[in-house]
């Protein structure tokens, strides 16, 4: 793909190192790689962007926590942004920051490695101290990489020959190999658009070759996004990485979140649910693209998450549903500040529409209907000034009737207690809803997240029974996909 370093080569430092004969192939049986259990989250794909560093305090770390891994992009010819800052006008990019953080500790790369105008310098053996010395930065690193070499190869924008690209790959794969680097694992990655199976194969490295299948996916046909190279991976055994994902075009602080979550993050998660036998990484471009050089003007938007409540919200809950794993999580996120402008941008995007129909109902605990002792109380920090207490009692509850299809719940709620309360669907006691204290029962709230499958038109009772824990309720959140 284009995106980060289309600008690089014109600025970029030739490395003159050179080498009079080429490295031989080597002979290499790949081992077999299992697919994660859990779908990893990677986000990228700057500093800004991830943030979660001193220098760096608004980004997505710092609303979610940290994913299972970030994405940086360099090239074989530079090695730029590994052990200093570098920006092209996409953002800064520095490797190292990432390594020297101890809030990083744990959090894997994925390396999107260009070699745009330098097929010839890598085949001819010119870039094989570059490769040595990428090599030795790996291996410091102490932590696994997923080098996508020459990603998006079949991009015109790139300019890859399919046997000098292949060519390449293996000796980049052989040398990095040669210098015993053990924590690498080698990513072939498409474009993900229009593929045809035998375009894609001329640009095949081999099976000893690729350890990872991946595509790109932006605004795709999820029926039809890297089609073909999830055939390939099924085929050849190979698990897939979504390598640079985000809504483009999209304006996730303007444009109204119920509307563009269903457009195109549903469809997005039945692409990963329809294709979840081989899938084992997605890694999401949260940038704010619009502000960048590189991009202005060519309408890739502002993706950042936490920069819309209810995406954010949606967020959250889908990576606790879904069984993403991640590396962190924050439980109480900062308030995201909006710009002074805010009203004027929102006014010119004029993307709001009323009365959309969301997949998600929020219903204040004062709406349901008590049950035993149950009351409404008054709390500033309750959603609407007040919420439902007194619930301490066998028999005490509150009751939501004919409630939508659902398979998560959320309950803000405040207790000084630790323990489980009963969530009963349809008359029957069906979970166990577990809390941890706040520290006060009022003020001071956290929330209950569960995966749940209530079925649509169901009753559904908040109650409290013997072995119980008292709380109050602020609100409760039937959620779906």
């Amino acid at each position: 793909m284009r995106r980060y370093l289309l600008a690089l080569i014109s600025f970029a430092l030739i490395t003159a190192c050179s080498s009079s004969t080429p490295m031989p192939e080597q002979e290499f049986v790949a081992t077999p790689i299992t697919k994660p259990e859990n779908i990893r989250l990677f986000v990228g794909q700057d500093l800004g962007a991830v943030g979660g560093l001193a220098q760096y305090d608004n980004g997505y770390v710092d609303y979610f926590g940290h994913p299972a891994g970030i994405t940086i992009y360099t090239s074989l010819q530079s090695l730029e942004g590994l052990t200093e800052k570098v920006n092209y006008g996409a953002g800064d990019n520095h490797a190292n920051l990432y390594l020297q953080d101890p809030g990083y500790n744990g959090v894997d790369i994925a390396i999107g490695l260009s070699l745009v105008d330098q097929l010839d310098k890598v085949n001819s053996g010119e870039l094989d101290a570059n490769i040595v010395k990428f090599a030795q930065w790996m291996a410091q690193s102490e932590r696994k990489i997923y080098l996508r070499i020459g990603y998006e190869f079949e991009g015109a924008w790139n300019g890859y020959a399919p046997e000098s690209y292949k060519k390449a790959f293996r000796r980049i794969v052989d040398g990095l190999r040669k210098e015993g680097v053990s924590n690498v694992e080698f990513v072939w990655q498409s474009s993900g658009y229009e593929e045809e199976r035998d375009d894609l194969l001329q640009y095949y490295p081999g099976d000893n070759y690729v350890d990872w299948i991946a595509y790109s996916y932006f605004n795709h046909d999820p029926k039809e996004a890297g089609k073909e190279m999830l055939r390939l991976a099924r085929e050849k055994g190979k698990p897939v990485m979504i390598a640079e994902l985000t809504p483009r075009g999209a304006n996730l602080m303007l444009d109204d979140g119920k509307e563009l979550w269903d457009s195109w993050f549903v469809p997005f998660l039945q692409h990963l649910e329809d294709n979840q036998d081989v899938i084992g990484i997605i890694a999401y471009i949260n940038a704010l693209w619009d502000e960048q050089p590189m991009w202005k003007g060519q309408g890739w938007g502002d993706t950042r998450l936490q920069s819309n409540l209810y995406l954010s919200g949606k967020w959250r809950r889908t990576i606790k549903r879904e069984g993403w794993e991640t590396t962190s999580t924050l439980k109480q996120p900062p308030i995201f500040i909006l710009p002074e402008d805010y009203e004027e941008q929102k006014a010119a995007r004029d993307k709001m529409k009323p009365n959309l129909t969301g997949n998600e109902s929020q219903l204040q605990a004062e709406d349901a209907i008590p049950r035993g002792n149950v009351r409404i109380y008054p709390d500033s920090a309750a959603v609407g000034g007040k919420g439902m207490a007194y619930m301490y009692q066998t028999g005490d509850g509150l009751k939501f009737e004919n409630v939508t299809q659902s398979n998560y719940i959320a309950v803000r709620y405040a207790t000084i207690n630790t323990g489980k309360i009963g969530l009963a669907v349809n008359g029957s006691r069906a979970y166990d809803l577990t809390f941890e204290g706040t520290g006060s029962w009022v003020g001071t709230y956290d929330m209950i997240e569960q995966q749940v499958s209530i079925p649509d038109g169901a009753d559904v009772e908040i109650i409290f029974e013997s072995g119980d824990s008292a709380l109050n309720i602020d609100y409760v959140m039937f959620d779906r996909r």
